[in-house]
């Protein structure tokens, strides 16, 4: 294993993330999912009337990722697509019955792993501090971004 002592703070989120991801997966294929598939199934499912931008900018992944994780999740029959009729190119989201019948079992598998690496130990001290540095992050990159722009 490697040594987790000397690797900056960015490097043990990413091996958190990764692990984390490849936990769920193994866990998931047994109902024909990934991780990240699950997690855009929860976000439809909350989201009245979520779209394909709307999941590229809550997951800050791009619209291509998004529209190969949705057909692949259309095919499988967990989501539908309706046409927004203000918008010919949009389409509305919609979790079916399937998809819906899962997501106990992604929320027990997410417990599940929380639980094993101690998550679930850490306090609502901690997850309102985490959140502010992701909220920190994300300002920052917004604002670099924008000031590029200007130039």
């Amino acid at each position: 294993m490697d040594n987790f002592d000397e690797k900056p703070f960015g490097a043990l989120l990413g091996a958190l993330k990764k692990n984390q991801h490849k936990f769920l997966n193994d866990r998931l294929k047994k109902v024909d999912l990934t991780a990240m598939q699950a997690v855009f199934l929860i976000k439809i499912h909350v989201q009245d009337c979520c779209s394909q931008k709307d999941l590229a900018d809550y997951f800050y992944v791009n619209k291509g990722t998004v529209a190969k994780y949705l057909r692949d999740l259309e095919d499988k029959g967990f989501v539908t697509r309706e046409r927004v009729p203000e918008n010919r190119r949009q389409y509305k989201l919609k979790c079916t019955e399937k998809a819906i019948d899962i997501m106990a079992t992604f929320k027990e598998i997410n417990e599940e792993w929380e639980q094993k690496v101690g998550l679930n130990e850490l306090g609502p001290d901690f997850v309102e501090k985490f959140r502010k540095l992701t909220v920190n992050s994300v300002k920052l990159n917004e604002e670099e971004l924008w000031s590029s722009r200007v130039v």
